[in-house]
């Protein structure tokens, strides 16, 4: 079972002392997953707990919303994703720190002894090369090195992870690729499809008289992919069902200001209004477009399914509108 703490002051004691791996680690890509693997390794040697360290919010969010600076948003996985994915990783015991002002101006060094060692007690640390922290970002990975080693406890610096290519496993790479909707090459990065969760929501039914029934959900702090349509697997409950969905602005509809994620289940058949609803981008189909009228919108979703089904190798079957609100 996995063990969520928000504050090194309560931090949930496990029966082993932490070896900690520590950073932000917003998608949980290939190169995290170096770190974690080097801290998993590290704790069955030493027979220590592993505990991930992240920050909530992201240190990003809070410095552009401390300069009153709005930016798309940029997040690859929640903490809820990252609590879902982690187990699967080595990784039980999570404390998503509280970002705020007291540790935004906490320097270097009491970072790392106060918290690191002092409060959490950590035996060994795993961090990443371009790991920074303490106030204005003063501390790197080598002064953290130096401080934990006068105090007896060893810090592991993961090199940059590299494809074939020599381009790093990095969130930025991973985060252009989704804006250019190259699902496959932000997918082998990921080692998983980009997912987006959220509970189903209301809508107009417009969706649903046009013979498509969709779930919609709001993104919410989602980094948003190419505007446009898109082949995936959607997770409700226990079920994995083939899908489609469009992520956009509706510009045929009504042109919203935010984008909105719209599921359709290819096989239909369920009422999911107000259930937790994860959709992964696994392949993409076209752009968003603005249509002519409503019967051209009509017909182009026809065209999308039929596609979708092709790429998963469904036969062609008639939708049943009772899946959704």
């Amino acid at each position: 079972m996995t063990s969520l703490s928000r504050c090194y002051h309560h931090l949930r004691k496990a029966e082993r002392p932490f070896g900690v791996v520590v950073g932000n680690f917003d998608g949980l890509h290939l190169g995290h997953q170096a770190l974690l693997t080097r801290c998993v390794d590290v704790c069955q040697d030493a027979q220590l707990t592993p505990l991930l360290m992240t920050f909530e919010p992201h240190p990003r969010s809070y410095f552009q919303r401390l300069a009153g600076v709005e930016s798309e948003p940029f997040r690859l996985t929640t903490l809820r994703d990252k609590m879902n994915l982690l187990p699967s990783m080595g990784i039980n015991n999570i404390l998503a720190q509280r970002f705020d002002h007291h540790l935004a101006s906490m320097q270097a060094e009491e970072f790392v002894v106060g918290v690191l060692l002092g409060a959490i007690g950590a035996k060994s640390i795993t961090v990443g090369y371009d790991f920074q922290f303490g106030h204005q970002r003063r501390g790197n990975a080598h002064i953290l090195k130096r401080i934990a080693q006068k105090h007896g406890v060893n810090v592991d610096i993961i090199e940059p992870q590299r494809d074939e290519m020599g381009i790093e496993h990095a969130s930025t790479h991973i985060r252009e690729l989704l804006h250019e909707g190259k699902m496959r090459e932000a997918t082998a990065l990921l080692s998983r499809p980009y997912q987006m969760s959220g509970h189903v929501s209301p809508g107009r039914k417009l969706a649903r008289q046009l013979g498509y029934p969709t779930a919609n959900i709001h993104t919410l702090g989602y980094l948003i992919p190419q505007h446009g349509v898109y082949a995936g697997h959607a997770s409700v409950g226990d079920d994995i069902l083939p899908a489609i969905a469009n992520i956009g602005v509706k510009p045929t509809i009504d042109d919203d200001f935010m984008p909105l994620l719209e599921v359709h289940l290819l096989e239909g058949g369920r009422d999911i209004y107000q259930q937790r609803l994860t959709f992964k981008f696994e392949h993409f189909l076209r752009a968003e477009k603005r249509f002519g009228d409503i019967n051209e919108l009509s017909q182009q979703m026809g065209k999308d399914v039929a596609q979708a089904k092709e790429f998963f190798g469904l036969s062609e079957k008639p939708c049943n509108p009772t899946q959704t609100v």
